[in-house]
């Protein structure tokens, strides 16, 4: 009886043995894969306005309404840049065509512009900024 214990044991320990490493290199990929590797990525133009990827263009037009009357009641003042990426995120996404090769393709064509305003208003007010940042009639 006793020796059948003992071999039970040892047969567990063997077993933990066995898998020990291959569970802990388990765990370490399924982190690496649902932790690090997202947050690797840029932050895309839905994340400006705050909504979900895909959302249709009411949903863009309403999430920016939502920004926009925060910042006329002075509940929220933006910065320079936060108010490039939101205006941005807005005008690319509420163009049919735009929405749909950035949706499909990820295509953003008119990124130079952003980083153009960027750098042409770094130090300026976010009201002195002209609007709108990109013109309809470049693409189509």
């Amino acid at each position: 009886m006793a020796g059948e214990l003992a071999a039970v044991g040892s047969s567990i320990a063997s077993a933990i043995k066995a898998y020990a490493m291959p569970l802990f290199l388990l765990s370490l990929s399924m982190f690496y894969q649902l932790v690090v590797i997202p947050r690797s990525f840029p932050p895309s133009h839905y994340d400006a306005l705050r909504i979900e990827r895909y959302s249709s263009i009411e949903d863009v037009k309403d999430a920016y309404e939502k920004f926009f009357s925060n910042w006329n009641s002075g509940v929220e003042v933006p910065s320079t840049d936060d108010f490039i990426k939101i205006q941005y995120a807005y005008e690319l996404l509420t163009n049919p065509l735009w929405k749909r090769d950035y949706d499909i393709f990820g295509i953003d064509e008119q990124h130079h512009v952003l980083e153009k305003v960027k750098r042409q208003y770094a130090e300026e007010s976010y009201s002195h900024i002209g609007l709108p940042l990109l013109d309809a009639t470049v693409s189509g």
